[in-house]
């Protein structure tokens, strides 16, 4: 996978998980925990992502 392929999946990962969280908020769903873990998750994935796509910017041997 190249760093613009796990750029564009990691992307749409994060964009989804942004709106399930929002979705699932408004119902009172997710106690106060679950919301803080899934919002750290979300920066997880922002960080690695930008770690990734900095350091193999024309490579195919991006880590899944």
């Amino acid at each position: 996978m190249t760093a613009q392929e796990f750029l564009k999946i990691s992307t749409q990962l994060f964009n989804d998980m942004r709106v399930w969280i929002a979705e699932a908020s408004k119902d009172s769903a997710l106690s106060a925990s679950d919301l803080a873990m899934l919002n750290a998750s979300v920066k997880i994935v922002e960080r690695v992502t930008l770690k990734e796509v900095e350091e193999k910017p024309g490579t195919s041997n991006v880590t899944r």
